[in-house]
């Protein structure tokens, strides 16, 4: 699959994953219950990815978790570089002052050399914030190397509740 076809995919899977309901329970969980201990707040949450499979889904949250968690600013390489800019210099800014990162794991790029790359850069530059690897099609005992340091979840409803409330303890710390 290619092109408009394959974001039409990803569309429909991350319905079925967490559909309207799964929203409106976030909206009125999440926004009722945190939203005014956090006004004024920015979460910058780094998403990291690999790979055409990887891009939609870190495109998917890049979108998503805003409309969830209103605090959230993502931050996208494929989204948020500017053309012209030195994009070495402006992930390496990004991994520095963001507060918690989500790296986007699929079977094509488990073994990534910048996935990986990547997980060691979240790991020392945000050594007090958090790092969730984002499991698509993959098991937790797929997971080595430099992202077996972290607690993994599974891109599911209850996976995405807990990368949700994991941003939001981190904001309260």
């Amino acid at each position: 699959l290619r092109g408009r076809k394959l974001l039409l995919v990803a569309i429909m899977a991350w319905t079925d994953v967490f559909g309207d309901c799964t929203l409106q329970w976030f909206a009125t969980s999440s926004r009722k219950s945190f939203g005014k201990r956090r006004k004024g707040l920015l979460m910058k949450v780094f998403i990291s990815w690999s790979g055409e499979r990887s891009r939609i889904l870190a495109q998917a949250l890049h979108g998503w978790l805003p409309l969830v968690l209103h605090y959230v600013k993502p931050w996208l390489s494929d989204a948020d570089v500017s053309a012209g800019d030195r994009w070495a210099t402006v992930v390496a800014k990004e991994l520095e002052t963001s507060n918690f990162g989500i790296i986007c794991v699929t079977p094509e790029n488990l073994n990534s050399p910048w996935v990986l790359f990547e997980a060691g850069a979240l790991a020392k530059a945000m050594q007090g914030s958090k790092v969730i690897p984002l499991l698509f099609n993959l098991e937790f005992s797929d997971i080595s190397g430099p992202l077996a340091q972290f607690q993994a979840k599974k891109f599911d409803r209850d996976g995405a509740a807990e990368v949700v409330t994991s941003i939001n303890k981190s904001a309260d710390s």
